[in-house]
C-alpha cells in the first residue's frame, strides 16, 4: 500500500482548469502590455510628426524673415505667391519667391529679373494652406510696403507674421524689382 499511496503523492502537476485560468491571466496581462506599447508607439509617432512640422515651420519662417531683412521690394501674386527682390551685395539683387502648389510650399530663386514664375520650383515643406497678402491695400504685382502671411503646416502647426522690406541697394531701388 505504501507504494500505491506514494504514486498518488508524487503526482504533482496542474489540472486542465488551472491551465485555463493561468492562460486567461497571461492573456489579460499580455493584452494590457500590448495596449500600453501601442499607445506609446502612437504617441511617439504623433510627436515625431509634430516635431517634423515644427522644424519645417522654423525653416520656412527663417527663410522668409532673412529674405525680408535683405529685400528692397515685396509683392504678392494672387494670395498664394510671394516675390521678394533681395539684395545680395551692394549692387546686385536676387529674385526669390514662395508659393503654395497643392499641399506643398515651394521656393524658387533667380539671379536676374524678371523672375520666371513658371520655372523650376523646390518644395520646402508640406502644408495644409498658406496665404500671402499685402498688409495695406495694394495693386497686384506692384511692390508693397509690407506683406502678412499665414502658413498652416501638418499637425496643426501654424506660423503667421508680417514681412517688410529692409534692404538697401545702391542706386534707385524702385527700378529694381523682380
Amino acid at each position: 500500500m505504501t507504494s500505491r499511496q506514494r504514486l498518488h503523492d508524487d503526482e504533482s502537476g496542474i489540472t486542465l482548469v488551472e491551465l485555463i485560468i493561468y492562460m486567461s491571466l497571461a492573456a489579460v496581462f499580455l493584452l494590457l502590455v500590448s495596449a500600453i506599447f501601442i499607445n506609446g508607439w502612437q504617441s511617439q509617432t504623433a510627436t515625431a510628426d509634430r516635431d517634423r512640422a515644427t522644424g519645417s515651420a522654423n525653416a520656412v519662417s527663417a527663410s522668409l524673415q532673412q529674405s525680408a531683412r535683405n529685400a528692397v521690394a515685396l509683392r504678392t501674386v494672387g494670395d498664394h505667391t510671394l516675390v521678394a527682390t533681395v539684395v545680395t551685395s551692394a549692387t546686385t539683387i536676387q529674385c526669390r519667391a514662395w508659393r503654395v502648389s497643392g499641399d506643398a510650399l515651394q521656393y524658387t530663386t533667380s539671379d536676374s529679373a524678371p523672375l520666371d514664375l513658371d520655372g523650376e520650383w523646390t518644395t520646402l515643406a508640406d502644408v495644409e494652406s498658406a496665404t500671402f497678402a499685402p498688409a495695406a491695400p495694394a495693386v497686384e504685382d506692384v511692390p508693397t510696403k509690407s506683406v502678412d502671411y499665414t502658413i498652416r503646416f501638418q499637425e496643426s502647426v501654424t506660423i503667421a507674421g508680417g514681412l517688410a522690406p529692409q534692404g538697401q541697394v545702391d542706386g534707385d531701388p524702385a527700378g529694381v524689382t523682380c
